[in-house]
């Protein structure tokens, strides 16, 4: 189903009571000051302004028809770009024709994108649930279709300044010709430095903990200060990654649990046993995990049997 193509303006279609209509609802002040709209306010926070038209009554932005009223042309195939980024404002010396990418270029400069919180970097924002700075390039692509607009993301970064050096390298590559002109850092553009990605980061974690659990790791807090990331990221690998989902000693870091050991009641003691040919020992019951999990262990040595729990210390 085809999209339906939204009403064009036309200056002939404006009567003077429109006209008279859209300025009453306007604020005036010096030409270098911003006109804010006084009349209704649309959901992505343009203003609105109801005209009658074929009929019944058809919402055009407010900003749009200042233009048509100001120059008595309007060109249906580019937008209107606020310079003042002040969404609510008519002002005509603060309005500008452009394409849609120009457009998204100064969404991008003046910091208003919805992605997360901005940067004051060209084509960064902050990813609010993963909490990593991420660069993303817009692009406009033709086909046989038309036109459409196409993201490309250059990575996602821990630090601001390298998901900008990484925004500024995307952008040559995109735009050979005018990619300079689009830089956050035009001093670098020679420079042979490439910011580290998070997921280049991500996997050297992953090797490092995976080499930990395997050595008997399995403090928490031990993991993440050697592998240097946080608790949230151990978690995410310890319930994603292939070679730890199902892996015991995994599950040991997981769940704080160990071989032989089970909790008496919520608030109780920790009680060892050992089962060994059939017959099922008991070692007593401890104050922690940990003591219940030495016995296990020492009760294992004694009768010959490979440590589980802490076989690195043996």
């Amino acid at each position: 189903m085809s999209r339906k193509k939204p009403v064009a303006l036309k200056y002939d279609h404006l009567t003077e009571h429109d006209i008279k209509k859209f300025w009453s609802n306007v604020n005036k002040g010096d030409t270098k000051d911003c006109w804010e709209w006084q009349g209704g306010k649309a959901v992505v926070g343009y203003g609105l302004i109801s005209l009658e038209r074929f009929g019944g009554r058809i919402g055009f932005y407010s900003h749009r028809v200042s233009v048509l009223i100001s120059t008595m042309s309007l060109n249906p195939d580019l937008v209107v770009r606020h310079k003042c980024n002040n969404r609510m404002c008519v002002n005509p010396a603060h309005l500008i024709e452009g394409t849609v990418q120009e457009n998204a270029n100064d969404t991008q400069l003046a910091n208003r994108s919805k992605k997360g919180k901005t940067s004051k970097y060209r084509g960064v924002y902050l990813d609010g649930r993963t909490k990593k700075w991420v660069a993303k390039l817009t692009i406009t692509v033709r086909n046989k279709k038309g036109k459409y607009q196409k993201q490309i993301t250059a990575g996602v970064f821990d630090k601001e300044k390298d998901a900008a050096r990484a925004y500024d390298i995307k952008v040559q590559e995109v735009y050979p010709d005018i990619g300079k002109d689009l830089v956050n850092f035009p001093e670098l553009i020679d420079s042979d430095y490439k910011p580290i990605r998070w997921i280049d980061k991500y996997k050297e974690i992953r090797e490092n903990v995976v080499e930990q659990i395997r050595n008997g790791a399995y403090d928490c807090k031990d993991i993440v200060k050697k592998a240097g990331c946080s608790e949230v990221v151990l978690r995410r690998l310890l319930n994603r990654d292939p070679d730890l989902k199902n892996n015991y000693y995994a599950n040991r870091v997981k769940y704080k649990k160990f071989y032989g050991v089970s909790k008496r009641g919520k608030g109780g003691k920790y009680r060892a046993r050992l089962t060994f040919k059939g017959v099922v020992m008991s070692l007593g019951e401890f104050e922690s995990s940990y003591l219940a999990a030495q016995a296990v262990e020492n009760k294992r040595i004694e009768l010959g049997l490979p440590a589980i729990n802490f076989y690195r210390d043996y």
